[in-house]
């Protein structure tokens, strides 16, 4: 049986020896000095996995992975990060570059050993299971199937019309991605804040709150995709990458969920707003202004007044005058009884 091949990419020889003194036995090893000759072997050879470093001159291992990921021949390519640098923030880029799993550096034989085979065996697992959804899926014609998936967003639409609590809306929204067979993580950015399929304090959680904060709409890392709106984030992490078009299709629907969602969420909460219930809720703000603009037109016409003889022009100014004030009121009452029946 044929080795899997393991490449190894670090700036420091030292790394790469000891790297290869572990795996050489059960692996075929291919090693590379920076990100530019890893990019040029892989074009060359695709390898089973890649042991990443971070630090490397011209490129750094997070910007050989987003090239990576990039690739439709390597989108899927497991890629475990190497590095000294062992910090929450580290750890959450590289998750966030498209990487597998991270290791820390000076490296246990076993771990690596132990993190090389079950990434693997996880890796074959996901081809495995990939290959039997797409011989499923070209059972069913194209338009059959897209019109499956409008028809789950409709429904979703459908079932979450009337809802008005947002951890019930939070489950619908999972519930509609499960059912175009994606696995997700999803956030509404809402005190308390709500998470489904992953904890506050998970990589996850980070990798979607780091989103919300960012201008982007929508970003592609692989298998992974993350979408947005307003308060809104949600992340896919097992996109049909090996069917482009589904592929394609399905980040519009994430896109187009994702604008359906920061809309409901919105208008829910909006509507958590207390209205005002009763006229007598509404009148006084309203009184107090036709009073003093009431108050201000009769002092303009006493000043008047004094002033004129009161012939017929004179007598038609006050006319005219208090007819303003009366439209004005009209308009106030108006204005009163609009709100009332909007609220």
């Amino acid at each position: 049986m044929t080795n899997k091949t393991v490449m190894v990419v670090d700036d420091v020889e030292s790394n790469r020896v000891l790297l290869k003194m572990i795996l050489e036995d059960d692996y075929d090893i291919v090693e590379c000095e920076d990100g530019p000759s890893c990019l040029a072997a892989i074009d060359q050879h695709v390898p089973d996995i890649v042991l990443l470093d971070i630090n490397m001159p011209e490129m750094t291992g997070y910007e050989v992975c987003k090239h990576i990921r990039k690739n439709t021949q390597t989108a899927t390519l497991p890629v475990i990060f190497v590095s000294a640098m062992d910090t929450p923030e580290e750890k959450l880029a590289g998750f966030e570059a498209g990487g597998n799993d991270f290791l820390v550096k000076p490296v246990d034989a076993v771990v690596l050993e132990q993190k090389v085979s079950e990434t693997l065996n996880q890796h074959k697992q996901e081809q495995a299971e990939a290959e039997v959804t797409l011989e499923t899926v070209k059972t069913t014609s194209e338009q059959q199937r897209e019109n499956s998936e409008i028809g789950i967003i409709l429904n979703f639409l459908g079932r979450t019309h009337h809802v008005s609590s947002l951890d019930v809306f939070a489950d619908e929204c999972m519930n509609a991605v499960k059912e175009f067979g994606l696995e997700a993580q999803l956030t509404i950015h809402v005190q308390p804040q709500i998470f489904r399929n992953c904890t506050s304090d998970s990589m996850e959680a980070k990798v979607l709150n780091k989103f919300l904060s960012s201008s982007d709409s929508m970003v592609v890392r692989g298998k992974r995709v993350l979408a947005k709106s307003d308060d809104f984030a949600i992340m896919i992490s097992n996109m049909p990458t090996q069917d482009e078009t589904r592929c394609r299709r399905i980040q519009e629907y994430m896109n187009v969920l994702s604008c359906i969602c920061g809309g409901r969420i919105l208008s829910m909460k909006q509507q958590t707003v207390k209205p005002a219930s009763s006229l007598d809720d509404l009148l006084p703000k309203h009184l107090e202004e036709i009073e003093a603009s009431t108050a201000e037109r009769i002092s303009t016409l006493q000043t008047d007044i004094t002033d004129l003889d009161l012939d017929e022009s004179h007598k038609e100014f006050l006319i005219n005058e208090f007819q303003s004030i009366n439209e004005q009121i009209a308009n106030r009452v108006h204005a009163i009884r609009n709100l009332l029946r909007n609220t």
